[in-house]
């Protein structure tokens, strides 16, 4: 097989999968209490903070979310180099 069709078939499957990661992290919800309320003022208003399981969570969208744009992006440049290695 010449190399600008493997070029080509690999960067189409790194850009769907790499659309597939942001898509799903896109639609995943968090499951639970995002935030809660450890410390009270004597007017009873709180400051928030995040739990751990939210933040925990964050990280490993955002991680999915950097590799699939990363994927995208590989496999753009990919299907780019396929098209100028064409005769």
């Amino acid at each position: 097989m010449e190399i600008a069709k493997v070029l080509a078939l690999s960067g189409i499957a790194m850009c769907l999968l790499g659309t597939w990661l942001v898509a799903i992290e896109l639609v995943v919800r968090f499951q639970g209490n995002a935030y809660e309320i450890k410390t009270m003022t004597y007017r009873g208003q709180g400051t928030p903070e995040k739990t751990d399981d939210f933040s925990r969570w964050e990280l490993h969208r955002a991680r999915y979310m950097w590799t699939g744009l990363l994927l995208i992006t590989l496999g753009s440049l990919a299907q780019m180099a396929a098209v100028c290695l064409t005769p």
